[in-house]
């Protein structure tokens, strides 16, 4: 069975995500990636965590005759903040860590498809232990129209 080179893009970012971690270079090290619109519950207490999910694909032609794609990605990331004390350190080094690793050629592979679109942030009060961030990402491609 083939995927789909918007799949196949969505799956090599949630694979790259798998390595942000401290002994990478990075502030941060992520105990894990998932894919589908998820809530803090799903880790189960092992934060920082990352989910994945393509909620759009747009498809216009392109000036060759074939197919420009537009697929956008949503990362939220999700760590343990400290809102009594007045520190967001950690989701800030997550949401700079996940900028890092987009915005690398070492990481990902779409570099030059790849643009960060937006960044929105939820940082928890002094009755949630956590917060969180809603990355849009953007990666466009051409393709031929019998591709999808």
């Amino acid at each position: 069975m083939t995927i789909s080179k918007q799949t196949t893009r969505l799956l090599a970012v949630i694979e790259a995500l798998d390595n942000i971690k401290e002994v990478n270079g990075f502030q941060t090290t992520v105990l894990k990636v998932l894919r589908g619109v998820r809530s803090v519950e799903d880790f189960s207490g092992e934060l920082p965590g990352l989910t994945v999910y393509k909620p759009l694909n747009e498809n216009s032609m392109n000036v060759y005759g074939g197919t420009g794609s537009e697929m956008s990605i949503n990362i939220w990331g999700f760590t343990k903040v400290e809102a009594r004390v007045n520190d967001y350190s950690a989701l800030d080094k997550l949401a700079a860590d996940v900028e890092l690793l987009l915005m690398s050629r070492e990481y990902n592979v779409y570099l030059t498809e790849t643009f960060i679109k937006s960044t929105s942030f939820y940082e928890g009060g002094v009755q949630d232990s956590f917060g969180f961030f809603n990355m849009q990402v953007v990666m466009r491609f051409d393709h031929e129209l019998t591709d999808i």
